[in-house]
């Protein structure tokens, strides 16, 4: 599988060299030489995708980041994957338009789990913004690359608390 795009986003705007400690999964490290960049903005990522695509939103909190890609993409379905059952509830609550509709399922479980629902090659884009340990994300990063279909995208934020 070749991943159209492999990006790298940064949360602050004035932090744009990823730090040393931050490497690759040696699998991911070909594909990032020919495919990865670096994105800053958030927002700006978002308008390079195309719409009426499948996103997963890996590790979702509030839903605000969520809003900005049902708004901005428009997928025709978004998963978001959030273990937090608190926030799960708020987020049916305040997504239960496009749950009614269709476009979005709230998963309440980690994404160590989460993974396993989904065929290979599923999606068209996923953003990681789960556990930022850097075990986490390279677990994640191991169980989520295969469920991206061909050509696709996969969106990885890296906080100041990845380390």
């Amino acid at each position: 599988m070749k991943l159209k795009t492999f990006k790298i986003v940064r949360q602050k705007e004035n932090e744009v060299e990823l730090p040393d400690w931050f490497k690759l999964p040696s699998e991911f490290s070909k594909e990032w030489n020919e495919n990865g960049e670096l994105v800053v903005n958030t927002t700006d990522q978002l308008h390079l995708l195309p719409e009426n695509i499948i996103v997963a939103e890996i590790g979702v909190q509030f839903g605000n980041y969520s809003e900005k890609i049902l708004e901005i993409v428009k997928p025709s379905k978004l998963y978001l994957v959030e273990m937090d059952e608190e926030h799960c509830i708020e987020l049916r609550k305040k997504f239960s338009k496009y749950i009614e509709e269709g476009t979005v399922e709230v998963i309440n479980e980690s994404s160590l789990v989460a993974h396993e629902r989904f065929t290979e090659e599923y999606f068209d884009c996923i953003h990681i913004d789960a556990d930022h340990s850097y075990e986490a994300v390279n677990k994640d990063l191991e169980n989520f690359h295969k469920k991206i279909k061909d050509g696709g995208s996969m969106v990885v934020f890296v906080g100041e608390s990845i380390k």
